[in-house]
């Protein structure tokens, strides 16, 4: 009886290790610069669920790779050699490939990240953001959502309030879109950056119920995101 406890153990702990391999986030790199890969390597040495699985010098390289391994997400640097980060991003969606796109950019010009957002990629974030950033960026656009960090997101919101108040003394103001009282509510939690918990703790409701909202909130007004979200409330006066 002994022998067989005894031998089972291995393979317990190797099946283990296998599912805990599985699980880890699996990233590649593509970026031009040494230095700018090895400093990502670096902030994700010691996370437990993110696994670099390849880096690349250029989009070539990069799409080879994505290809090759199907990793769940991809940094790409926006300036590549061969394929930018921005054509990368449109190839992977025309490819309907289940790899998320991240780019990396030096650049906070309200341009690029209007052009990266065209090109389909999950995220953007800017070179001097600190490791905390990277990797929540990573587990954010794993898990299919966008994600843009405060610094990029100040710069959406900056540039689409410019645009709608020359648009306003153009045009006049627009109709306000239907929204409930209680949706108005949520609205307000999500401007000032509250999670949906902390939304239903200050409003005593379910989280559930607030998760449910904002599904419905960003269908009526078919958005897509929760920073089309908050532009929307800020162009609205919501």
């Amino acid at each position: 009886m002994s022998s067989v406890i005894q031998a089972s153990r291995p393979e317990r702990t190797t099946a283990r290790k296998k599912q805990l391999t599985t699980n880890k986030i699996k990233i590649i790199i593509a970026d031009d610069h040494r230095l700018i890969r090895d400093g990502i390597r670096s902030s994700i040495a010691e996370s437990s669920d993110i696994s670099l699985v390849g880096e690349a010098t250029d989009g070539m390289q990069a799409l080879q790779l994505i290809e090759a391994l199907s990793p769940d997400v991809a940094i790409l640097d926006i300036s590549m050699p061969k394929y930018t980060g921005l054509e990368l991003a449109e190839i992977i969606r025309s490819k309907a490939s289940a790899t998320k796109t991240l780019i990396l950019s030096m650049h906070d010009g309200a341009e690029y990240i209007n052009e990266s957002m065209q090109c389909g990629a999950n995220g953007y974030l800017l070179k001097d953001s600190d490791s905390d950033d990277l990797l929540d960026a990573i587990r954010t656009v794993a898990q299919g959502f966008k994600y843009y960090n405060q610094d990029v997101s100040d710069i959406i919101i900056k540039c689409y309030i410019s645009k709608n108040k020359a648009e306003e003394a153009n045009n006049g103001h627009e109709k306000r879109m239907p929204v409930t009282k209680r949706e108005k509510e949520i609205l307000k939690g999500v401007v000032k950056g509250l999670t949906s918990k902390q939304i239903a703790h200050n409003l005593s409701i379910n989280v559930r119920t607030v998760q449910t909202h904002r599904a419905n909130i960003l269908a009526k007004l078919r958005l897509k995101n929760t920073t089309e979200l908050v532009l929307f409330a800020l162009k609205h006066k919501i």
